[in-house]
């Protein structure tokens, strides 16, 4: 039961460290696309990439947590079969009776999916958006307008289609 308890700790510490990435990709490509660097010469079409990196790392947090709610769901299912030792009984118990704890109280944890969820929607609209600007006001050829508003609306549909699946692979998962 310790090993899987690392498991998920590990998967947490994991998910936490893709959001950073997630951040910082973005902010590394929304620099060079706007040209807030040294060279204050903005390069929208890389700008595409933004919607791009927020699905992948939406994918692997998602699959991190549902990786988490596994583990958990396989713990809850323990029923403290006993051990070689007292220890490792009340070990295997106090581990048990938290991941029950955990999951009448899951609704707590929700801030994570929704930055998740909503950074990726609005930095997806934001490149759609600034694309739509382009091509309204002519300050780039159409093609780059166009790959901008496209790649923000395939985020938009990506953000989306990742939640829903992800909710249907945790009920799935809960009910068993």
């Amino acid at each position: 039961m310790e090993k899987l308890r690392d498991e998920i700790l590990e998967a947490e510490k994991a998910r936490s460290d893709l959001l950073k990435w997630k951040l910082v990709l973005v902010a590394a490509i929304g620099t060079v696309g706007l040209g807030f660097g040294q060279s204050e010469v903005g390069h929208p079409i890389v700008l595409i990439g933004i919607p791009l990196v927020c699905a992948y790392v939406d994918l692997l947090c998602s699959h991190l947590t549902l990786r988490i709610h596994v583990i958990g769901n396989f713990m809850r299912s323990r029923t403290g079969e006993p051990s070689t030792s007292a220890e490792n009984n009340f070990t295997q118990n106090l581990f048990r009776d938290y991941e029950i704890f955990a999951e009448s109280n899951r609704k707590a944890f929700v801030f994570e999916s929704w930055a998740l969820l909503w950074s990726s929607l609005l930095l997806s609209a934001g490149v759609l958006a600034y694309g739509a600007y382009l091509f309204l006001s002519h300050n780039e050829d159409d093609a780059t307008a166009w790959a901008l508003i496209g790649a923000g609306a395939l985020g938009l549909f990506l953000a989306t289609l990742v939640h829903i699946v992800f909710h249907a692979r945790r009920r799935t998962i809960r009910h068993g």
